[in-house]
């Protein structure tokens, strides 16, 4: 039996909200600097939207005052400069920048610009690329101007679907019509990538109407795909109208596989480049910011409300409340909400597998060069388990995922978590991973929350 993890696995070491440093700048050591020769993302939060999509979890409305966004911008510019003070910060080398939310572009082109221009100002960025998350409605040829003079170089979109009624079931806003227009208006300025998300696994949504999504996306002007299975969490709209049976039930998961192994077929077919699990671009387009994130040995700098990060070892997760970011970054703190206990040797090794096979592969000679030891000769039981899963392939110089073990691509991961999962249930370790803690600290956080 298969355990699905709905929340991406992102994050190692995993966080103890119960950890609480007086001074978070002393407790993860930024006054040192960093040998590291790794490149290092960077993400922007934004969260913040013009209206919810039913399967939302992630975002938050856009208030009626304008006032709560400037605020925000100021707040993330202050924490930007809290941390490009410190020397470790600025020992790294920052190459790539994702701005995403919710919706960065709720935020004017002047802001986002401001946003951009504090980053070149306060960290030694050269030639980074630079994504910004859009929306159809609120990203127009201004503002596409905008984002260009401020030195964007991706613009990405969540399609999430083509097919006009299944936009209706979930909720989304423009037409397929409108989306083609907004794709040919995007082209006529010179970004180097355009990237939308697709969706499958959608309420009624059947295989051949998947596939004429991937067909669709196919025909567009569109150097990176992203393609992610549909998760319904119960706190969101969605989930309710599917427990009233207001919309259709859910795909089988024997169709939800086939989905994504059509993905696979027509998108590689087509000449896409497999860049992680979910990911596919077209040749001579990869994606800085994915191949940064998920290399699994250097830092992920994260900005904004409710962002997560890791920087010298440590996990750390921002103040999700925007009011509460805002008031803690100005008054010159910097906004963590929680974090992890410093990573040992051993979960640096686990790190290294985890998010490596978030990529889709580990280079066993990276992994040698780093730790002086084979992957094999560390997690020799846990390879060959997943061998036997038929999850992963053991190759002359690297491990990689079978198109089955990308699809169940957090189940390989979550594997590779020892230190953190001994003797723990597979509901407790699903939990853990969800909530991005320990499971020695899941009961306290479950206590502070019915308060």
């Amino acid at each position: 039996m298969h355990t699905n993890y709905e929340v991406a696995v992102i994050n190692y070491p995993l966080m103890d909200p119960r950890i609480k440093p007086a001074d978070h700048r002393a407790y993860m050591q930024l006054d040192y600097t960093s040998a590291d020769p790794w490149d290092v993302p960077i993400y922007i939060h934004i969260p913040f939207c013009e209206s919810l999509c039913k399967f939302c979890v992630y975002s938050r409305q856009i208030p009626d005052s304008e006032k709560l966004l400037d605020s925000y911008v100021q707040a993330l510019k202050k924490e930007i400069s809290l941390y490009a003070k410190t020397p470790y910060i600025r020992s790294l080398r920052h190459r790539a920048v994702f701005i995403g939310g919710g919706t960065p572009t709720v935020l004017s082109g002047a802001q986002l610009a401001d946003i951009i221009a504090t980053l070149k100002n306060s960290l030694p960025l050269k030639n980074p690329e630079i994504t910004v998350e859009c929306n159809i409605s609120n990203t127009d040829e201004e503002k596409l101007q905008m984002l260009c003079e401020a030195g964007v170089t991706r613009i990405s979109t969540g399609v999430q679907t083509f097919n006009q009624k299944l936009r209706y079931t979930l909720g989304l806003r423009h037409t397929v019509n409108t989306i083609f227009r907004w794709i040919n208006t995007v082209k006529k300025y010179p970004f180097r990538d355009l990237s939308i998300d697709l969706l499958f696994g959608l309420p009624g949504q059947t295989i051949k109407e998947f596939e004429q999504d991937l067909h669709t996306a196919l025909s567009l002007p569109i150097d990176h795909i992203s393609v992610y299975k549909l998760a319904v969490f119960a706190y969101v709209k969605l989930y309710k109208e599917l427990e009233t049976g207001n919309v259709p039930a859910l795909p089988e998961e024997t169709q939800l596989f086939e989905m994504f192994s059509a993905a696979q077929e027509l998108l590689q077919g087509n000449h896409y480049i497999l860049e992680s699990a979910q990911e596919y671009c077209i040749p001579d387009h990869n994606t800085k910011f994915w191949q940064l994130t998920y290399d699994g040995y250097g830092d992920n700098l994260s900005f904004g409300a409710s962002s997560f990060g890791y920087v010298n070892g440590i996990s750390y997760q921002n103040i999700i409340d925007p009011a509460d970011y805002i008031r803690t970054a100005n008054e010159g703190t910097l906004p963590i909400h929680m974090v992890s206990h410093k990573i040992t040797p051993q979960q640096l090794m686990e790190r290294a597998m985890a998010l490596g096979f978030r990529k889709g592969s580990v280079s066993k000679t990276t992994f040698n060069e780093q730790f002086d030891i084979q992957p094999e000769d560390k997690f020799g039981d846990t390879l060959q388990k997943l061998q036997q899963q038929e999850y992963i392939l053991n190759g002359k110089t690297k491990y990689t995922l079978t198109p089955l073990g990308q699809y169940y691509q957090g189940n390989v991961s979550a594997s590779f978590m020892q230190s953190a999962f001994e003797n723990i249930s597979p509901l407790k370790k699903k939990m853990a991973v969800g909530m991005h803690i320990i499971p020695e600290a899941l009961q306290n956080e479950k206590a502070e929350s019915d308060e």
